[in-house]
């Protein structure tokens, strides 16, 4: 472990050497473990007065709750101050925590640091984990310092439960009469000490020891540990410790002061003062960029792609937002979070007035209808060119006679503008270029047309054809005669005889033939009806 100071003692006990037959070799760590740290010093939410035993088999599990008491109400995030704060004991042995992330021997302060704060993350409140693992990942866009919390010595009964206490649980032990009087004695018996010069944690306790106090502390066989949170990065779970048996039974009341309603920590980090969701970059293409810019909103150090055009001018210096906090990498989106802080605002210097802003749509105003009134001009130059290329005719002359006539209003209008402002007339006149169109230009734009019927042309008939091949690969439908019965089937009756003879051209004979046969037919008829007449027998 890395020393914190040399103690008096050194001076007579011999040093150590790994390489001699000490038997201390066995009991020398392979790889220095940062838990120790925690739980053989005295601190806040560690130290009481009861003494905890460590053993083998849980050693693991009492480790991670010694160091998850001590960082859990110590490691938070700043994102205002961009400030990350760390325990004190990470000052002090910076060097066992900076192997656990492989850094070398020759890093500075910050990387050893941020080192910390990687071994710590596991050991953080679960609503602060992920802003702390993105403030680790991209320290150089979202730390700007590292500050370590004041040291406290007092004793964990004596602290103010407020801010320093675990959000999630609070477990409290209720103590019989007579265990009562035992751990108010041992209480006391502890406060009473005072340092003697001795340890740099005993300097600062402030208290006196009175040696007459000769009642017994309060001893556990364990460190108890009634509840465990590890995060997924971890490779033990802490259990839960069974509380010794003595004579009488201490009975632990849990009083469980856990909220109704938790707010969800959010999967992305997001702004707090627009909601948006922030830009996440790689610190690789973070550190290649060519050049970094700050954004206000978020306050974020981003590559200078991540900004759009006009917010990298430095008249934005003061209010530039990324393209995340714009929202303008998902149009449309609202934002995921509530902002609890107050967007960037322009400095009263650069803020402009009614009366200025006026001014300026004035001057964007005037300075269009100068703008055009010089194209018009080159416009007019361009046709007396086209004139005087034309052979003497009639058809010149009346083209001559338009050309004048749109310079003389041409000019009737610069006066107007010259007369309204002069000053700025001139200036605008003189600053304001017109670019000159190419002589290919008319031919580049028929060869863009062209090119783009082509596309719609053979963009139709690949849309055709893929049509009429899926029409032909997909089957006809086969169309089916209705059901018949052959049971009931009867075949349709033939209409031949029904049909209405051919007209044809009468003649005599014919009619002749015709009247014959309607009189034979009537006849017929007329006698068929006669009724039979029986003969009377007198």
């Amino acid at each position: 472990m890395t020393p914190l100071r040399l103690p008096l003692a050194f001076l007579a006990i011999p040093q150590f050497d790994p390489e001699s037959d000490d038997p201390r070799v066995l009991l020398k760590l392979r790889k220095p473990d940062f838990r120790f740290n925690f739980a053989l010093n005295c601190m806040t939410f560690s130290c009481s007065e009861c003494v905890p035993i460590y053993t083998v088999s849980r050693l693991d599990a009492q480790l991670d709750e010694a160091t998850r008491q001590v960082v859990e109400p110590v490691l938070r995030f700043d994102r205002e101050r961009r400030t990350v704060y760390l325990p004190k004991i990470c000052d002090w042995y910076a060097g066992d925590f900076g192997f656990e992330d492989d850094v070398l021997p020759t890093a500075t302060q910050n990387e050893l640091d941020n080192a910390s704060l990687g071994v710590l993350l596991s050991y953080g409140r679960l609503e602060d984990a992920t802003m702390l693992e993105y403030a680790y990942g991209h320290p150089h866009a979202l730390v700007s310092a590292y500050e370590y919390v004041a040291y406290d010595f007092r004793f964990r009964e004596s602290l103010a439960l407020d801010q320093t206490q675990p959000s999630a649980r609070v477990y409290r032990y209720a103590y019989t009469s007579t265990e009562s009087k035992r751990s108010s004695s041992a209480m006391s018996a502890a406060m009473d000490y005072r340092s003697d010069g001795g340890s740099s944690t005993e300097s600062e306790d402030g208290a006196y020891y009175n040696p007459s106090v000769s009642s017994n502390a309060a001893i556990k066989s364990e460190l108890c540990s009634c509840s465990s949170r590890v995060a997924a990065s971890a490779s033990s779970e802490a259990e839960a410790l069974s509380l010794p048996v003595g004579e009488e039974e201490i009975k632990p009341a849990i009083i469980d002061l856990q909220p109704e309603t938790e707010a969800e920590a959010p999967t992305v980090p997001c702004c707090s003062a627009c909601g948006y969701a922030m830009l996440v970059v790689p610190q690789a293409e973070l550190l290649k960029a060519e050049a970094q810019l700050a954004c206000r909103c978020c306050l974020l150090v981003l590559p200078d792609s991540c900004f759009s055009n006009t917010q990298k001018s430095e008249a934005r210096s003061a209010v530039r937002k990324c393209k995340a906090c714009t929202g303008n990498v998902h149009r449309g989106e609202p934002p995921r979070v509530t902002p609890t802080r107050a967007k960037p605002e322009l400095p009263i210097e650069q803020r402009r007035t009614r009366t200025q802003e006026r001014d300026q749509e004035y001057i964007d105003v005037f300075t269009n209808r100068v703008a055009r009134l010089k194209m018009a001009r080159r416009a007019l130059l361009r046709k007396r060119e086209a004139a005087s290329k034309l052979r003497s005719s009639k058809t010149k002359e009346d083209y001559e006679q338009q050309i004048a006539t749109e310079e003389q209003a041409l000019d009737r209008q610069a006066a107007l503008l010259k007369r309204e402002n002069p000053t700025l007339f001139d200036q605008l006149n003189s600053s304001v270029k017109i670019k000159k169109p190419s002589r290919n230009a008319d031919r580049d734009q028929k060869k863009k047309t062209k090119k783009q019927k082509a596309r719609t042309k053979e963009w139709v008939a690949s849309k055709k054809k893929r049509k009429a091949e899926e029409a032909a690969a997909r089957p006809r439908p086969k169309r089916r005669a209705p059901a018949v019965d052959p049971s009931t089937y009867t075949p349709p009756v033939s209409r031949a005889q029904e049909q209405v003879p051919a007209r044809g051209i009468p003649t005599r004979a014919r009619a002749s033939t015709r009247s014959q046969t309607t009189g034979a037919e009537v006849k017929m008829e007329v006698k068929a009806e006669l009724p039979k007449v029986e003969p009377k027998m007198e």
